[in-house]
Parts: structure tokens; sequence; C-alpha cells
């Protein structure tokens, strides 16, 4: 019977003639809530004789029939692959150009000032599940449209209003989306870090939170983490937002974007904010530390002080692999023991009585206390 239904609602929507575009366009949602309904392994229309019914639908003017077609396709793609629909790519970028550019739509699909943005979206979304335009022809005309959405929304000023923001906002943050996962050109990359990082301080914690994602997936692009780093100020101090969710966006953007360079003062900067940071959050911060730490050292000696400061302050959330490990390396640099029995013993004298922090004293001290040199007049 499913069979049999679809059948008919493919009919319908090839019908561009005879049957209203508003009819057709229910047909492709009801189409797509058919495929919702079935099995994952069942599939209701095949690539090879639907996707030239879908290619002929973007190509409608009706922009509610463009609408629902282009969130059937979003559907089928994120269902299945978009293999089978690259002749539908180029007529995305069309329909793209179409509203970004000529904004050829009527009032009523007129969002303050911006035409269709939740079409443009949609659209962007959905070209994230098809590889990079072929061909240099269309690679620049996927260049143009973006660089136009970035100059679109730099020229969103103060005086908009919410909701022509939040539009805009949605169109752009799909635009990032789009590069990150096309892997497109440096320039773009720049533009996406430079309109990310104005965000960083913005009022909004929407805006903050998706401007903290979004970097910390642009992060692992070795490319453009040299650009993202003088943010690093900016970022810590969301460490310090009421939101808690935007502190953690903060410390895994710290965390992804850490490297030789900046690593001693982002570790410090950890570590002092451990004593502040919530309860929920001290474990996945103190690993995150020590993964850090002993990635980036300098030297022996600060990763012997940085895990006595974890040990210190945030004791009941280290585990043994944490001193067992800065044990080892203690044992097997011999230049680093006089000072790590001597610190040990500061540390203790400060009134710290972890388990774990008892557990390496325990050791450090008794293989290596005979090296602490006493200072004249100490007890």
């Amino acid at each position: 019977q499913i069979a049999a239904v679809c059948a008919v609602v493919c009919r319908v929507m090839q019908q561009s003639g005879t049957v209203r575009s508003v009819v057709r366009k229910k047909a492709a949602l009801c189409l797509l809530r058919l495929m919702r309904k079935t099995a994952a392994d069942q599939q209701l229309v095949s690539a090879d004789t639907f996707a030239p019914i879908m290619s002929q639908l973007l190509e409608e003017r009706d922009l509610g029939l463009l609408l629902g077609a282009v969130t059937l396709l979003l559907g089928i793609c994120v269902r299945t692959t978009s293999a089978g629909y690259e002749q539908c790519q180029g007529k995305l970028l069309r329909l793209l150009e179409r509203l970004v550019y000529l904004r050829e739509v009527t009032a009523d699909y007129t969002y303050y000032g911006i035409a269709s943005p939740w079409l443009q979206a949609k659209v962007l979304r959905t070209l994230q599940y098809f590889p990079s335009p072929e061909g240099t022809a269309a690679q620049r005309q996927l260049h143009d449209v973006l660089v136009a959405i970035f100059n679109s929304c730099a020229e969103t000023g103060k005086s908009s209003t919410v909701n022509k923001t939040n539009a805009q906002h949605a169109i752009l943050f799909e635009a990032i989306s789009l590069i990150l996962a096309l892997d497109c050109s440096k320039d773009l990359l720049a533009s996406s870090v430079t309109t990310l990082g104005r965000f960083l301080s913005v009022k909004e914690p929407n805006i903050r939170y998706l401007a903290l994602e979004n970097l910390t997936r642009l992060a692992l692009v070795p490319e453009v983490l040299e650009s993202i780093t003088p943010h690093q100020g900016t970022i810590l101090g969301n460490l310090k937002d009421p939101d808690v969710s935007i502190r953690r966006r903060a410390l895994d953007l710290l965390f992804t974007m850490c490297d030789g360079g900046s690593a001693v003062e982002v570790v410090e900067e950890l570590v002092k904010y451990l004593t502040v940071a919530d309860f929920g959050m001290r474990e996945e911060l103190v690993l995150k530390i020590c993964i850090l730490a002993e990635k980036f050292a300098p030297n022996v000696q600060w990763y012997v002080d940085v895990v006595l400061a974890l040990l210190e302050r945030a004791g009941d959330f280290c585990n043994d692999d944490i001193w067992h490990r800065v044990v080892q390396l203690i044992t097997n640099n011999e230049g680093s023991q006089a000072y790590a029995a001597s610190q040990v013993v500061e540390v203790l004298g400060r009134g710290a009585s972890h388990e774990a922090l008892m557990c390496m004293a325990a050791y450090v001290i008794g293989e290596y206390g005979r090296l602490i040199k006493v200072k004249p007049g100490s007890a």
C-alpha cells in the first residue's frame, strides 16, 4: 500500500501544468513523511527514477514548492546519501544565487528584507551532503555566493531588529558549516574565523554558543588555527559565563586550539579556573589539563608543578593514572627528582591531604627525600 501511495505522490509532483503548486508541495512533504515512517533499509524511491523528478522540481519558480522540494531532497540525503542526485547540486547553487543576488521573491517570502531566509538555510544545509562542485566555474559560483552571504551579514548593523539578525545568523552559520564540509578556500575559512570572533563577545548566549562550537570545528583545520589564537583571551573570559553550556564549549575550544606556543598560558589559566569551576565540569577539566600538560610540557619541572596543583585543588577528581604518570616521569629524569621532592613537601606544608596526593608524596619523598636541601633556619 505504501508503494502504491508513493507512486501516486510522485505522479502528482510531476504534473506542473495541471496541478497547483501548493498541492505539489504537499505531495513532496507527504513523500518525506512516508519515507520517515518506513524502515531504514526500505527504499521508496530510487535515485535513477526520482532524481530527474527532483531536478525538475528545483527549476520551479514558486518558493513554497521549492521549499518543499529542498526539504524532501534534504530528507533523502540524510536518510541515504546524495549519490545519484548529483544533477541537483547545480540547481541548488542556481537557486541560492537567485535568493542571495537577485532576490527574486514576492513580499510574502521576504522576511525583514531577506529573501526567504529559511529556504536559503535549507539549501545551504542540503549542499553539505554533496561533494565539492566539479569544475572551476561551479566552484567559483559557490565561492561568490558564500562571500556575498558574509558581506550581507557584515552589513547587518546594530540598528537591525532581533528577528532580522536571527535570520541572518541562521544563514551565516549554515554557510560556515558548508565551508567546513566542503573544505573550501582559505579566504572563506579566514572570513569564518573573523566573523565568529566578533560573536564571542556579543550579549546573546545562543550566538556565543554557536560561535564557540563552530570555532572548535575550525580549530581542527591547521591553516586557520593561528588566526583563532588572538581570540584566546575572549575565549577564556567565556569560562566565567553564567551559562554552563557556554563554559563547556569554551573549554572544548581551548582544548582543541591549544598548541606548543599557547599551552603554558592556557594550562595555567585552566588550573586557576579549576578552583571556581562547577563540580560537574571538574573531572573533565582535570582530564583535559593533564592531556595538555603532558603533550606540551616544556620540561618535567613544569609538568610536576601542574600535576601537584591538580592534586592539591581537585584531588577528588584525579584518578590514580595521573600521579602514576608523573611518578614515572620523575623516576626516569634524575635532574627533576630533587625538585619534585621539595615541591611535594611544600604542597604538604600548605595542608593538602587528598589521597592521590598522599600516595604520590609517599613514593616521591620515600625515594628522593634525601635529595632535599634544607634551607638555613628551616625546621
